[in-house]
């Protein structure tokens, strides 16, 4: 992992989000932490030539902000909170069964 001391310190002082980029980094840990869990994001990736991968695409975000995990949520099923009911535009973004049963 990079020094994420150095990271968090430097976006604290400009009011800047830490989005990790942890897409090679499943089971790694800094300073006893572990990776995903430092920043305010960390974005995972499943993808078969990863050190975790599944049989073709997929991956996953971690978050520490409790509405914008709900937000992400609702991204990933095109943009509804409740079945029929779309607040924004969204995608098609979960992990099938497939692809979670791989992993």
């Amino acid at each position: 992992p990079a020094d994420m001391d150095e990271i968090t310190a430097i976006a604290k002082k400009h009011g800047l989000l830490v989005i990790e980029d942890a897409c090679q980094a499943f089971g790694a840990s800094y300073k006893g932490r572990p990776v995903g869990s430092i920043g305010d994001a960390a974005c995972f990736s499943f993808f078969p030539t990863k050190n975790l991968g599944t049989l073709g695409d997929g991956g996953m975000v971690t978050i520490s902000d409790p509405d914008a995990a709900r937000q992400l949520r609702t991204l990933r099923t095109h943009g509804t909170s409740k079945k029929y009911f779309h607040d924004k535009i969204g995608f098609n973004s979960r992990l099938d069964e497939l692809h979670a049963a791989a992993l």
